[in-house]
């Protein structure tokens, strides 16, 4: 049901989400003191969100909506992520490889002087990633980090090791992490059906059929 309501209409937006970089132009008020998100430029506040709210996030790795086990999926193949935030928030993704390999996989190439990581929650758009699995097999787990103050790499960095994100500390009091586990084998399948039923079907089509898969 959660899914459903950010997603009505997945195949009419899917450009608009895949294309949400082009945002990155709006900025942010920099004399912001209680809370980065009450202004922002160029948009009025009633337009983006409450900013009493508190912060929110729901992740999910998976092509169903109401994913409460881990899922495998076969080597080759893409894993979902998706993450929605209830106000406008940066996200970063973490990769923990099942050989305890930390990678940094959203965003892919880091400038601070940017705000291409931003979801706009408070508008309805959500965060969508498709991380392949290449040929690693193993249990796999993903940290969604959502924030409303950017991070600095240097601090983005400290977190190189698998038990430095059980219960991470940010530098921002406005931060929400969730995790999910996915196990990737040779011998599992995930059905077509269940693919083409899913509502992230039609926005995985698109990546793939435009060449916008990062890895």
């Amino acid at each position: 049901m959660f899914l459903k309501r950010y997603f009505p209409e997945l195949t009419k937006f899917a450009l608009i989400i895949t294309l949400s970089l082009l945002l990155l132009g709006q900025g942010f008020g920099q004399d912001v003191i209680s809370d980065p998100f009450t202004q922002v430029t160029g948009i009025q506040d009633a337009d983006i969100q409450d900013a009493g709210e508190e912060l929110e996030l729901y992740m999910n790795a998976s092509w169903q909506s109401n994913q409460v086990y881990v899922q495998t999926f076969p080597i080759g193949d893409y894993i979902p992520i998706t993450g929605f935030v209830n106000r406008n928030a940066y996200m970063y993704l973490y990769v923990i490889y099942p050989n305890d390999v930390v990678r940094l996989n959203y965003p892919k190439t880091y400038d601070p002087k940017t705000t291409d990581n931003v979801v706009w929650g408070a508008q309805g758009q959500s965060f969508v990633r498709f991380v392949p699995t290449a040929n690693i097999e193993g249990l796999w787990t993903f940290v969604l980090v959502a924030t409303l103050e950017p991070l600095e790499f240097e601090e983005l960095a400290t977190f190189d090791k698998p038990w430095k994100l059980v219960d991470p500390i940010f530098s921002t009091p406005w931060a929400k992490v969730e995790v999910r586990q996915a196990r990737v084998s040779k011998g599992a399948t995930v059905s077509q059906m269940a693919k083409d039923a899913s509502a992230l079907w039609p926005h995985f089509q698109y990546v793939r059929a435009n060449d916008l898969f990062d890895e």
